[in-house]
């Protein structure tokens, strides 16, 4: 670390897989330059008491540091200029954390999943971060619908996920009705979602991206308030087990610029369903796994779609390519296909999104 202290020029870091100490930490501070820092996962209190000193620090990744706890978050939260901060995985971090957080009134993405210690008490004093527009709660197993009460007052919210909170309700979301700028949320695993909470949705009308996987107690009346929703590019379904042929009918001629769709799992949904999708001129990517249909459906959705990549398997990689695409340019074109995002390498360089408290893979 002394050595590369001596790197005026250093502008990003990445030291979480690092062997690095608390002490070494101590000699980044001379780092007139250093903007982006990922810190190694034994780093403690004591090791970001070091990183006080770091004044152009803007995005600072602690998840998994597990030893870091209250009095860790009291020291960064003398980093004023923070903007994007990761402390996913931090078991010991309490509601005292979040009242330090309140401090950075330049943040704006906050990864907050999986720190289990927090409770709604932590997002009151998170409504103090007037240009937070990324928040990630998931894991957070003790924040219910008075939590969305507090999250509501966030107005530049543009990104939030509460994924598995199986405390929140259709109350919960008609509090979150009041984030009109919100673009993308994640309710996967919300188990209490019901056809309530999806009307309440309804009115995000800015709402391009929606993750309602594993829900079960939505029904045809609630899929049918998904027809308001008509910016809606991604949606996410899978083993919504309610979801049948007669939804799809209905989604297939509301939401005419959806460009992915996943709707696996959802046995109910046969080829009398799927050949509806043909209206969707915009879908670039279905994904159908455990779905009932045959190679004929798939040939008619070809034909309509020529574009579209249908995805059948996501452990083997069964994939019907767009026509445009012969073998030699499937190869070097689909190298990757993610069923979770529905992205392709060959997007990336339009939708690429490190996510809050992500850290980009550092260039070789």
């Amino acid at each position: 670390m002394k050595h590369i202290a001596k790197l005026p020029f250093v502008e990003k870091l990445y030291l979480q897989t690092s062997f690095v100490t608390d002490d070494g930490l101590l000699h980044l501070s001379t780092l007139p330059n250093l903007q982006v820092l990922s810190v190694p996962s034994s780093t403690t209190d004591i090791g970001l008491l070091n990183c006080t000193e770091m004044l152009k620090l803007r995005v600072l990744w602690l998840g998994g540091c597990r030893r870091i706890s209250d009095d860790g978050i009291g020291h960064i939260s003398n980093s004023k200029w923070l903007e994007d901060l990761s402390l996913r995985g931090l078991f010991q971090l309490t509601d005292t954390a979040c009242m330090h957080l309140r401090k950075l009134p330049y943040l704006q993405m906050l990864d907050l999943s999986h720190c289990r210690g927090l409770t709604d008490n932590s997002l009151e004093f998170l409504r103090e971060l007037n240009l937070l527009n990324t928040l990630n709660l998931s894991g957070c197993f003790n924040i219910s619908d008075v939590g969305m009460k507090h999250l509501s007052k966030l107005t530049n919210l543009q990104n939030l996920s509460l994924i598995g909170l199986t405390k929140i309700s259709y109350v919960g979301v008609k509090h979150l009705v009041d984030l009109a700028a919100l673009a993308e949320i994640n309710l996967s695993g919300c188990h209490r979602i019901c056809d309530a909470a999806i009307e309440h949705l309804s009115k995000l009308t800015c709402l391009k991206t929606l993750y309602l996987a594993r829900i079960n107690n939505i029904t045809d009346l609630g899929f049918k308030h998904l027809l308001q929703l008509t910016k809606l590019q991604k949606l996410h379904l899978s083993l919504c087990r309610n979801l049948d042929d007669s939804v799809l009918r209905h989604l297939s001629t509301a939401l005419i610029e959806l460009r992915f769709l996943d709707l696996t799992g959802c046995r109910k949904v046969t080829e009398d369903g799927i050949v509806h999708l043909a209206q969707l001129k915009s879908l670039k990517v279905l994904t159908v796994n455990d779905c009932s249909f045959t190679r004929d459906v798939v040939n008619r959705l070809r034909t309509k779609l020529p574009t579209l990549d249908i995805v059948i398997d996501r452990f083997i990689r069964i994939i019907y390519v767009g026509e445009q695409h012969n073998d030699e340019q499937q190869q070097q074109e689909l190298q990757l296909l993610d069923i979770e995002t529905g992205r392709r390498d060959r997007d990336q360089s339009e939708e690429t999104k490190t996510g809050p408290g992500k850290p980009e893979q550092p260039s070789n």
